[in-house]
């Protein structure tokens, strides 16, 4: 019997907010799993964490399988959502 494989991608998309503008994110990976994208968000979210120079605690991918939105003490906000392309 044969098995049904999960066809479903999935992308990262958001904005990034500075002083100074919006910016859109749209990371171009497609992805074969949440875990995998939620990983990338995780990424994503640490190294703006990082350059904040902030006492927040970093983030797991546990933490990202919908997304996630980080503000910064001084404004600063990234949000990236995970969106399942259905095939």
């Amino acid at each position: 019997m044969a098995t049904k494989t999960n066809r479903n991608k999935y992308i990262i998309s958001g904005y990034h907010q500075f002083s100074d503008g919006i910016e859109i994110v749209e990371i171009p990976s497609i992805f074969n799993s949440i875990k995998a994208a939620a990983k990338d968000v995780c990424d994503t979210i640490n190294e703006t964490i990082l350059s904040c120079d902030t006492d927040q605690e970093m983030v797991t991918p546990d933490d990202c399988t919908d997304g996630y939105k980080f503000e910064s003490d001084s404004g600063e906000v990234i949000e990236l959502k995970i969106v399942e392309i259905k095939r």
